[in-house]
């Protein structure tokens, strides 16, 4: 039978786990969906994009986010899920590239925190956050990234 859904990205994050050198991974998920191991071996966090799907497995909490860029009314989503701050931030850069690295932020903070998207609902500032550290990236054009841990 075809893996689809849940199943996929667990086989998916098993194999990831297999190549840090954790074996017959027994992957459980809290109540918000995070992906982790009950013995603590290891954290793992997981993000889609179209046909692409990342996985970090980290020996501390972890969050990943990946976006491709699509046709969106930035401006709208901004004004929805972004802090005050954030929406003048986008203002002034007036880009694509400022949008999707506040939103990979985003969602990699929830991901790192486990909320899910109900941290993403409030409008949780990540520019000027002190208590996390961000690794943004582009893999190629139109394709976001971040990665997010706790200092």
């Amino acid at each position: 039978p075809q893996l689809k859904g849940r199943d996929l990205t667990d086989r998916f994050i098993c194999r990831a786990l297999e190549e840090s050198g954790i074996r017959n991974a027994v992957i459980q998920r809290t109540d918000k969906g995070k992906p982790y191991l009950a013995d603590g071996s290891a954290h793992i966090s997981v993000s889609h994009t179209n046909d692409l799907i990342g996985i970090c497995v980290a020996d501390e909490e972890v969050g990943i986010d990946l976006q491709h860029r699509r046709n969106s009314n930035v401006q709208k989503i901004a004004n929805r899920f972004f802090s005050q701050d954030e929406v003048g931030y986008l203002k002034k850069q007036e880009n694509a590239d400022a949008f999707y690295r506040l939103w990979t932020r985003k969602e990699a903070f929830a991901k790192l925190t486990g909320d899910g998207m109900g941290q993403l609902v409030k409008p949780v500032p990540v520019l000027e956050r002190t208590d996390v550290e961000f690794e943004d990236f582009i893999l190629e054009d139109g394709l976001y990234g971040c990665i997010c841990t706790y200092k």
